[in-house]
């Protein structure tokens, strides 16, 4: 009878060790499981965040290229603009027809003052002609 309650006593015993054991490594499995999920929830979380970088630099180089495009098409209306607007319509007055005059008329002036009119002459022609060459005429 003590024998018997000695085995029953060390049944008991080694029932609770192993019920301690066994709940202990549930309580081990239950903590690397919420371990695991835990890693798994970081690994997403940074390709979350990887993604939300991703996405947040193309947001950035889509403004950027929209910007350089805006600019581009500005600068190139203006441009546009700017050479597109027809200068200013110059008119030219009608070209005088100069009276002649003959060398009998002209007798009684001396020679500097017959030299200078001539020269006068000449360069009011050369004027008017460097005129009507810029100006398309």
């Amino acid at each position: 009878m003590i024998w018997a309650r000695i085995k029953l006593a060390l049944f008991a015993a080694a029932a609770a060790i192993v019920a301690y054991w066994k709940h202990r490594s549930d309580k081990l499995s239950r903590v690397a499981g919420e371990l695991e999920a835990r890693k798994r929830m970081q690994a997403e979380m940074v390709k979350l965040r990887a993604a939300q970088r991703e996405r947040r630099d193309e947001v950035r180089r889509s403004k950027k290229r929209d910007f350089f495009t805006k600019s581009v098409v500005l600068v190139a209306a203006a441009a546009l603009a700017a050479c597109a607007s027809a200068p200013p319509a110059v008119t030219l007055p009608v070209r005088p027809t100069l009276p002649t005059v003959q060398p009998s008329e002209l007798q009684c002036l001396s020679d500097s003052t017959y030299e200078t009119l001539v020269e006068r002459e000449l360069r009011l022609r050369e004027y008017a002609e460097e005129l009507e060459v810029l100006c398309g005429r």
